[in-house]
């Protein structure tokens, strides 16, 4: 119904979901607007014809659903290989055996990717795409510092879609340049809430106690975001080592670290590999 977009209804909702008053969501709107047009033209110089490329690439080619066991070394491949040859299913090994905590307690499971994915690395991909039927398992690959065994679950056909169609190309710009204008706002909001933080004065008692409590509650989380960016990026390194679909030792140092999650602060149904305790 059209009363259904009626902004006179429709903003006093808004606002009350987001819990803020009205001069607060003001300063918000304005905020972010300042914000697109500051980093406007650090965005048209990132979106490439490469970049745009890449992203159709994954939006809409071939994709892989797998589910993987991080190991740390031969030994403990020859327990999985010998418990998923007595019949025990890959997802109750993975959970049992798996260094990657998030993928782990979900039995190995991945969320889709593609050949163009930044994530996994190449080797993994690689050997995802080399496996044929559903249900065959991998022989064991290396990438980085740990060891895996992949599982094809399904191989999803790309879409028939292509680059040259114009819509498809001003559908890819869209999502691109909104994934990135919302990167690029974050890092920039940060900064300017860093700066202020340092200069701000309040002569308030309970103001300033107030507002004491919750920078401290802020910079707890944010050092726990940054703690897991960091692991993502050491995992993230590790991963990127020179392939390798066969081990070149009998032992394999353990891998510490997590996969990355590209501006995501919510658990996707799935992750990339390489996340361990």
């Amino acid at each position: 119904q059209d009363s259904d977009l009626d902004p006179q209804t429709v903003l006093p909702q808004l606002i009350a979901n987001m819990h803020v008053s009205r001069p607060v969501f003001d300063l918000i709107l304005r905020t972010n607007a300042y914000l697109r047009k500051i980093v406007q033209p650090q965005l048209d110089r990132a979106v490439t014809e490469e970049t745009l490329k890449n992203a159709f690439n994954i939006m809409y080619g071939e994709t892989v659903i797998v589910r993987h066991i991080q190991l740390s070394n031969l030994q403990e491949v020859g327990e999985a290989q010998r418990r998923l040859q007595a019949g025990e299913s890959f997802s109750d090994v993975a959970r049992t055996m798996s260094h990657d905590a998030i993928s782990g307690p979900l039995g190995g499971e991945l969320r889709p990717f593609s050949r163009s994915s930044p994530n996994p690395s190449q080797a993994f991909k690689d050997a995802a795409f080399a496996l044929a039927e559903p249900g065959q398992v991998s022989p064991p690959v290396q990438s980085g510092e740990s060891l895996h065994l992949i599982k094809l679950e399904a191989k999803v056909p790309p879409k028939a879609v292509k680059w040259e169609d114009p819509e498809t190309q001003v559908s890819v710009r869209k999502w691109v340049t909104g994934q990135m204008m919302a990167g690029m706002m974050n890092t920039l909001r940060g900064r300017y809430r860093n700066a202020a933080s340092q200069t701000l004065t309040i002569n308030d008692p309970m103001l300033r106690e107030a507002y004491i409590k919750l920078r401290e509650k802020a910079e707890s989380r944010v050092r726990g975001d940054e703690d897991f960016r960091t692991k993502a990026e050491q995992q993230r390194r590790r991963d990127t080592a020179p392939p390798s679909t066969a081990p070149s030792t009998q032992q394999s140092p353990s891998t510490r670290g997590e996969g990355a999650v590209n501006d995501m602060t919510e658990r996707p149904p799935a992750t990339e590999p390489g996340l361990k305790n």
